[in-house]
């Protein structure tokens, strides 16, 4: 199974389907899925702390770039975004653990911390290292 699509996401819900086609909401979801988001929000979920906090800070930074943006953080939107953390989460074992944490933050006030679900994962963080070529 292949890293996680934004389509499928929209797929997965039929309460998604208002943010079908949403370029700033797809943009978002890229955020959370990229490679060094998911290991982030990994980590974080390992030490108990809410797996979107890796990626609070790219989040926000794209909401105060794209002031015109289509999709505002009003409460549903919010609440997509969690959905999203968690479709992308999911195939690597992560998911809502019940416990939420409250957070200081620009846009979001309380998230939700993941735990591993042993044998659920389809998909694994690989971390290489190499030298930089000059």
């Amino acid at each position: 199974m292949p890293k996680a699509q934004f389509d499928d996401f929209i797929k997965s819900s039929p309460m998604l389907q208002g943010i079908d086609g949403n370029k700033d909401a797809e943009k978002i979801f890229d955020i959370l899925n990229e490679d060094a988001q998911i290991y982030g929000a990994i980590l974080a979920s390992e030490n108990g702390k809410p797996a979107l906090t890796a990626s609070l800070k790219k989040i926000s930074a794209y909401v105060a770039e794209n002031p015109d943006s289509t999709f505002p953080m009003t409460g549903f939107n919010k609440q997509a975004i969690g959905k999203m953390q968690k479709f992308i989460l999911q195939p690597f074992g992560y998911s809502p653990n019940g416990k939420q944490k409250t957070i200081t933050d620009n846009i979001f006030s309380s998230v939700s911390c993941y735990g591993y679900e042993d044998g659920t994962a389809t998909m694994r963080i690989k971390l290489t290292s190499e030298e930089i070529s000059k």
